[in-house]
């Protein structure tokens, strides 16, 4: 039941990002651009913040409402978002980095989102590198210092392709 519950939050969100890209003019205008330039710097600028700071980093980004969606999770707040990702970070040899491919922005100019790829490391016990990756989406909005902090983010993991029989 859990899953389908987030799958079908999900699909809300996906939506809904849709629904905030359509224009009339698919090609957005010079003050859309810089826009998604901004949304797409502010993931670069995430990214880097948490390959220095690791956990603080990580947090710096959020809004005080943000949520992440892991698995069956929805985990909303800050200090809930610290609780969960701690662990990871606290993780030896653990590392998250991604890079943003593509970032759209809401009518308003207030709300919008990038997507893009992500690789994770950490060491088992036996000091083995494990490496993960997958895809991510980000919900951006603009705040009112006109800052863009995150108001949700969910990734997937890749899973290896299965053998054909």
């Amino acid at each position: 039941m859990r899953i389908k519950l987030v799958c079908v939050l999900i699909s809300i969100i996906v939506c809904s990002c849709l629904l905030l890209t359509w224009t009339e003019d698919n090609e957005g205008n010079d003050a859309d651009k810089n826009i998604r330039e901004e949304i797409m710097q502010a993931d670069r600028d995430f990214d880097k913040a948490v390959s220095e700071k690791g956990l603080e980093g990580w947090l710096s980004f959020f809004a005080e409402d943000g949520k992440m969606f892991r698995g069956a999770d929805v985990i909303q707040g800050k200090e809930a978002i610290r609780k969960h990702m701690a662990p990871a970070f606290e993780t030896p040899g653990y590392s998250l980095r991604w890079q943003p491919d593509f970032a759209e922005v809401s009518s308003s100019g207030d709300l919008g989102y990038t997507y893009g790829s992500w690789v994770s490391e950490r060491k088992d016990a036996e000091g083995t590198i494990i490496k993960n990756n997958g895809r991510y989406l980000t919900i951006w909005r603009k705040e009112a210092d006109g800052s863009w902090k995150v108001v949700a983010d969910i990734g997937t993991v890749a899973q290896p392709p299965k053998t054909l029989e």
